[in-house]
């Protein structure tokens, strides 16, 4: 797969793909077209029963079945078929456990001591919705599923994210293909280098929508190249500064916090169940079975870490057949510092969406639970 998977040129490589599509889809249309993106991690209860399944967006599913409605039912495919689908889209139909909660993400965006560190770990997070929703998806054709530019529309505002709260949008670093990593690397086949995408010259992210629910649904990378730059600072400004979506499909926390024992013990039963179909997708992708088990192992931490925050239901882990434990570590909120240094005011990416006078409400209520 060459600088698409398994590097640290996943996100710039991926990002040029969506400036490319969208470029196609402008000249089609005859206008500037952006990509949705569809925010899964706030949905990861119950990814089957979300809206984007239904008719009028990107249609149902059923377990190695064409689509059976919506716009793409009748679409053939680069495989010269109908696009294929591996999971059914009724609540339920998808394992509660399949994906990450938008909390790992934001611990990845705000604590990754680095970017290879960030890569690394949001790689894994990205495979688990494809392994998720198999079919197509998990073919080196995935692309035929118009789901996969929602999806990964949704990852690269994880990189967006991390670009502006890391307060370097250029920073870069790590392997790619058993090489060291520079801004320089040239990304085929786009005959553009990695420096070239660290910023995103023909879209600027907007807020979150709402689905049938107050929850969120989905986004717009809102396209403005064409427009005067007081409209452009108008757009981004009201991405960076929108109020946060508060009512979620699955409440996005902050939750009671977790010692780090019930959180492993914890966070390591929902690996148990997914840890086999990730490894097998990154593999299959080019990952060796050593760094692909390496970098699943970092996404634990990860999610550890998040767990000691308060920023995912751990609670959610110990459910649908895994046993939780009734010691006294599920109920105290042992002292934990907050994980990273306060982000700067409001960050409306995605999952980001703290302020820094929030972190510090919430630091300062932990440590008068705590006695502190």
């Amino acid at each position: 797969m060459g600088a698409a998977h398994g590097g640290s040129a996943f996100f710039p490589w991926h990002r040029l793909f969506l400036l490319e599509v969208e470029e196609a889809l402008s000249v089609e249309a005859g206008e500037r077209v952006a990509l949705p993106f569809w925010p899964w991690a706030y949905e990861s209860a119950d990814l089957a029963g979300a809206d984007v399944w239904a008719p009028f967006f990107y249609g149902g599913a059923a377990p190695g079945a064409c689509i059976p409605d919506g716009p793409f039912a009748t679409v053939t495919a680069s495989q010269g078929r109908c696009i294929v689908r591996g999971f059914s889209s009724t609540p339920g139909g998808i394992n509660g456990f399949a994906v990450v909660q938008p909390g790992a993400i934001q611990q990845a965006v705000f604590s990754s001591a680095s970017y290879e560190d960030f890569a690394t770990v949001t790689e894994v997070f990205h495979n688990e919705l494809h392994v998720a929703l198999g079919g197509d998806m998990v073919e080196a054709f995935a692309p035929d599923d118009p789901i996969f530019f929602a999806h990964h529309a949704y990852v690269d505002r994880w990189w967006a994210a991390r670009q502006q709260v890391s307060g370097n949008p250029n920073d870069y670093g790590g392997a790619q293909a058993g090489f060291v990593a520079s801004p320089s690397d040239a990304l085929d086949p786009f005959g553009r280098t990695v420096s070239d995408t660290f910023s995103l010259p023909c879209v600027a992210y907007g807020p979150l929508a709402g689905d049938r629910g107050g929850g969120a649904f989905s986004g717009v990378r809102v396209a403005v190249p064409d427009a005067p730059p007081a409209a452009v600072a108008a757009v981004v400004d009201a991405a960076d500064s929108a109020a946060p979506v508060t009512v979620r499909q699955a409440p996005s926390g902050p939750f009671p916090r977790s010692s780090r024992s019930v959180a492993r013990r914890l966070v390591g039963s929902r690996e148990d169940v997914v840890r086999a179909a990730g490894l097998a997708f990154a593999v299959a992708q080019g990952a060796s079975p050593a760094v692909a088990a390496a970098a699943r192992d970092a996404a634990v931490a990860v999610q550890v870490a998040a767990a000691e925050a308060g920023l995912i239901d751990i609670s959610r882990y110990g459910r649908g057949g895994v046993e939780v434990s009734n010691d006294v570590e599920n109920v105290i909120l042992p002292e934990v510092a907050a994980p990273t240094p306060a982000p700067p005011p409001v960050v409306e990416i995605g999952e980001v969406e703290e302020t820094a006078d929030e972190t510090a409400e919430e630091t300062a209520d932990g440590e008068d639970s705590d006695g502190e």
